[in-house]
């Protein structure tokens, strides 16, 4: 019997893994709504030097998930929506091209929560 074929799949599966982590957690389906917006987007909707509360309210949300259902170091407090305001507005100025789902997860580990080896 010859295993040579089922080991070299089951290390190209496990390479592919490794190598399409990031790209998995930016397939569509994953996140919907605000949390897929663009930064540059929401910088250039800005309405008196603040960010659409459908964002700041979206990254709340996202950060109490995390806190449900995650299985990593719980996160102590949740920022009001002034300070995840503010932290958008900073994110989304150096990271004009990334999406708030991944300002929301810097957010987390900003926080002391789980840091995605593949994020920023």
């Amino acid at each position: 019997m010859n295993h040579k074929p089922a080991i070299f799949s089951g290390f190209a599966i496990s390479i592919a893994l490794c190598v399409t982590q990031p790209a998995i957690a930016q397939r569509e389906g994953v996140t919907k709504g605000s949390g897929m917006e663009v930064c540059n987007r929401i910088l250039v909707n800005m309405k008196e030097n603040h960010v659409d509360s459908t964002y700041t309210e979206w990254v709340s949300g996202y950060i109490s998930a995390y806190n449900l259902f995650g299985d990593q170091k719980q996160i102590d407090e949740i920022p009001d929506s002034e300070n995840i305001d503010q932290y958008l507005q900073k994110y989304c100025k150096a990271n004009p091209s990334d999406k708030v789902i991944w300002a929301s997860m810097s957010l987390i580990a900003e926080l002391g929560g789980y840091r995605p080896p593949y994020l920023k």
